[in-house]
């Protein structure tokens, strides 16, 4: 890729507003892993809340049918006819979630100028870091996946696979606790880590070497 650096600036030739455009029709945020240098915020945020919303749909709709077959078991001439109450709301808050973001990535690459594509800031700032973090958790490490690309991959590891799968086999009282436990410290754990770290770090992102 032909790109040109001018302090916290990279000029890229290789970005067309129009790829962005029809990967934001057929993919949503994932346009923002196009032009992830200049959105990588917008990425990190966007996945991350739509990735725990599926995650907590998936955990009320595999529990609340647990709920329902140990109540058959407990009661073999019985009904269980309870509304899976918790199922219906976040199945139908992680739908309009989804929407709004997929909307959001679609206006968003529309109107944003054709230069703007052939511009990428490396630059991360702290306060951006930080409240992905809150609102996110590990997430957070995609922001700043060139330095903390392990720490993003082994975090949603603990936060989803290992749950899901304590979930699916209803291994008790993991099931429970292991979720509440884990992603709880991992979300204390990504916070403090872009509290705590220096400023220049981030203001510096674009000058360190990865290795």
């Amino acid at each position: 890729m032909e790109t040109e650096e001018s302090g916290s600036e990279v000029l890229s030739r290789n970005k067309r507003k129009g790829i962005a455009i029809l990967i934001a029709i057929f993919f949503g945020p994932l346009t923002w892993l196009y032009t992830y240098k200049r959105d990588a915020w917008k990425l990190a945020f966007s996945l991350g809340i739509d990735m725990n919303i599926l995650f907590l749909t998936l955990y009320f709709v595999i529990m609340e049918k647990r709920a329902g077959e140990q109540y058959m078991q407990m009661h073999p001439n019985g009904f269980y006819d309870a509304p899976p109450l918790l199922t219906i709301f976040s199945i139908s808050l992680f739908c309009v979630i989804s929407f709004l973001i997929w909307l959001w990535a679609v206006l968003e690459s529309s109107i944003k100028p054709k230069r703007l594509y052939r511009i990428a800031f490396n630059k991360r700032n702290q306060a951006v870091a930080v409240l992905i973090a809150i609102f996110t958790g590990p997430w957070t490490w995609l922001y700043t996946y060139e330095k903390d690309g392990w720490k993003l991959w082994t975090g949603l590891f603990l936060t989803y696979v290992i749950p899901l799968i304590l979930i699916i086999m209803f291994i008790e009282p993991l099931t429970y606790i292991y979720p509440l436990l884990v992603v709880f410290t991992l979300w204390i754990i990504s916070t403090l880590t872009a509290v705590l770290r220096n400023r220049d770090w981030y203001n510096s992102y674009n000058t360190f070497e990865f290795k």
